[in-house]
């Protein structure tokens, strides 16, 4: 009886499951509670899918990641990413933000890089 009473107290998370308690910490995530640090890696995760739609969109409308003037798909993600980190959004579009940028990149009339404008958009509103 008193070991089924002590299996209720056993760990049941899963093993290799990224989360909060067993993830690396780098020295500013020392000093966070684990929300914080949960919304830290949220974000982290968000932005990280945010970069894995922007190659999937460039790869099935190629015309949009050449309007970069890239000279090939890797370079272009690069750009895109290297963007995101800055909070550079495309130079036909500075001054906007999140819902302006989205309402542009989804405008049948936009001539720049749609896919980059959106998901740029997607990431400023995630981070804003």
């Amino acid at each position: 009886m008193l070991g089924i009473g002590l299996t209720g107290c056993a760990d049941s998370g899963k093993t290799g499951a990224a989360g909060p308690h067993n993830e690396s910490m780098s020295f500013d995530q020392l000093v966070q509670t684990d929300f914080d640090r949960t919304v830290t890696i949220a974000m982290r995760d968000n932005l990280d899918s945010l970069n894995r739609l922007l190659e999937k969109l460039y790869r099935r409308n190629p015309s949009e990641w050449r309007k970069t003037g890239a000279p090939d798909l890797a370079t272009a993600l690069k750009l895109g990413r290297k963007a995101i980190e800055l909070g550079q959004p495309p130079p036909d579009l500075k001054g906007f933000r999140d819902i302006q940028i989205l309402s542009i990149a989804l405008d049948p009339t936009y001539r720049g890089d749609r896919v980059g404008a959106f998901i740029f958009g997607l990431a400023n509103m995630i981070i804003q």
